[in-house]
C-alpha cells in the first residue's frame, strides 16, 4: 500500500487512541505508521463524538486527541457533491449514511483503499477504491 492514496475510518483512530483493545490497537498502529493517510472533517467530527460521549474522555484530553489529529494527517472537507454522491451510494451499496460519506470522500480524493472494520474486506468500490479490513487476519 506505501505510495497509495489511503482514507482511514473514524473507527480504525479510536483503535490507535483508546485502550479499548490492544490487539486491534497494535495492529493499526503499525498500519498507521508504515503509510500515509488521509482522513474527512467527517471523521473528525465522529472521533470527537465517540471520544467524548462513548469512551467518556473529558473534553480537555479529547481536544487534544483532536489537536494531534488535525496535525498529522491530511483532512479532506466534506461539501455539498460529496453528500450528493453519499445519498447514492447508499441506495447503490446499502451502507449507512456515515459510512457512504466515508467511500464518497475517499473517493473524491482518489484513494485507493479504504481502512475500515465496518464495511465489507476487499469489496471494490466504483472499480476504484478497495475496502480493506485490517483485521480479518487478527481474528
Amino acid at each position: 500500500m506505501t505510495g497509495e492514496r489511503i482514507f482511514l475510518d473514524t473507527n480504525i483512530l479510536i483503535y490507535a487512541h483508546s485502550q479499548q483493545d490492544l490487539v486491534k490497537q497494535r495492529i493499526v498502529r503499525d498500519l498507521i505508521s508504515a503509510n500515509d493517510f488521509m482522513i474527512s472533517t467527517n471523521v473528525i467530527n465522529e472521533f470527537y463524538n465517540i471520544c467524548n460521549r462513548k469512551l467518556h474522555y473529558s473534553v480537555p484530553e479529547t481536544n487534544q486527541k483532536v489537536k494531534f489529529l488535525l496535525n498529522n494527517y491530511p483532512i479532506v472537507p466534506v461539501n455539498s457533491q460529496t453528500d450528493i454522491v453519499s445519498i447514492h451510494f447508499q441506495e447503490k451499496y446499502g451502507y449507512n449514511f456515515f459510512d457512504c460519506l466515508m467511500l464518497a470522500s475517499a473517493l473524491e480524493h482518489k484513494c485507493k483503499y479504504i481502512i475500515t472494520e465496518d464495511m465489507q474486506h476487499g469489496q471494490i468500490i466504483e472499480n476504484q477504491l478497495t475496502i480493506l479490513n485490517p483485521f480479518v487476519q487478527a481474528k
